[in-house]
């Protein structure tokens, strides 16, 4: 009796799942995505891993929604979609004139560092916050926007609270 396998995600360069059983749902695949148009990948751009899909475990059925997962677990490197948002989250530190150079450069790596689970995670997160407080509110909610997606869930529940 078979034990079970992941299956193989097809999800957009921006971060969108498509089909999270792309091998076992080919019929339901798109070669661009229908929320922003973008193109679809099943496999790591760097290694050509498959992107790891739902668990399929025999006789069971999972109704839990899909997340894309930021790196790959074969070679480490970072999905599209995560570079993505960090290069728009840095872009958006660039643009905050209440920060001086040295402010803009702690950001960015904090930015960075929230997007892992590390031991700089924590830390990584009481920067962002405190930087975020100089930044404003409308900076705050537009650079959290662009990072939460890819955040780590840890850094998260310690920015938002």
């Amino acid at each position: 009796m078979s034990e079970g396998r992941y299956s193989v995600a097809q999800i957009c360069v921006n971060g969108h799942s498509v089909n999270a059983f792309s091998d076992r749902y080919p019929q339901h695949n798109e070669e661009f995505c229908q929320q922003c148009g973008s193109q679809t990948i099943t496999a790591c751009e760097k290694c050509n891993t498959p992107i790891r899909g739902k668990f399929i475990a025999p006789g069971s059925f999972s109704s839990s929604l899909y997340v894309a997962p930021k790196f790959c677990l074969n070679c480490g490197h970072a999905y599209p979609w995560t570079q993505a948002r960090i290069r728009a989250a840095s872009e958006l530190a660039d643009l905050i004139e209440e920060f001086n150079e040295t402010e803009r450069q702690q950001l960015k790596e904090s930015i960075q560092n929230i997007v892992q689970d590390t031991p700089e995670t924590l830390i990584a997160a009481f920067k962002f916050r405190a930087l975020m407080e100089k930044a404003g509110p409308v900076m705050k909610a537009a650079l959290w926007e662009t990072i939460a997606g890819v955040a780590d869930k840890k850094a998260e529940k310690l920015i938002v609270s």
